[in-house]
């Protein structure tokens, strides 16, 4: 779970570097909020799951790890390729 967190925060680092050099459009900043927000309750349900003890907490953590990925592949695919000249919205 430490290592979600931990990867969850390098991740919004990245996105605030990102965003100083390119901003997010209104879209793009929406669903990057909205996929934080899913992360957290994520998170925080699996935590409890965790505690009561006798609950599994795998669905959760599967689902936490979905989110990071996902706001992973936003990163890349409407941030990153403007800055790498390989803009896919050019190209078309």
């Amino acid at each position: 779970m430490s290592g979600l967190a931990e990867d969850f925060a390098r991740l919004g680092q990245v996105v605030q570097i990102l965003e100083e050099v390119s901003p997010l459009t209104p879209l793009q900043r929406t669903g990057m909020d909205f996929s934080r927000m899913q992360f957290r309750m994520n998170y925080r349900l699996a935590e409890f799951l965790i505690a009561r003890r006798g609950i599994d907490p795998m669905k959760r953590i599967c689902r936490l790890t979905e989110i990071l990925g996902n706001m992973s592949a936003q990163v890349e695919t409407s941030v990153l390729p403007s800055h790498l000249g390989n803009d896919p919205k050019k190209q078309a």
